[in-house]
């Protein structure tokens, strides 16, 4: 994991990225329609695709804040 300039995050910034990162891919997992997310994504169906991830990132942008606010507290 590294930054846009190539600099690698903190260790706790790594951590608490690596947590939102695999709870995003936790809950696409457990969607049911995950299949027709993948087909979708295969056919290029680029606008489903985008809305798809807009509300995937809107779902997980407060708990990612939860994250972070948990990650300054220490």
């Amino acid at each position: 994991m590294t930054s846009v300039d190539g600099h690698e995050p903190p260790e706790r910034t790594a951590a608490t990225l690596t947590a939102v990162l695999r709870a995003c891919a936790a809950h696409v997992a457990q969607r049911d329609d995950l299949p027709v997310i993948l087909d979708l994504s295969r056919q290029r169906d680029t606008a489903a695709l985008l809305r798809f991830l807009t509300w995937s990132a809107a779902h997980h942008q407060a708990e990612a804040a939860r994250f972070e606010r948990c990650d300054e507290a220490f």
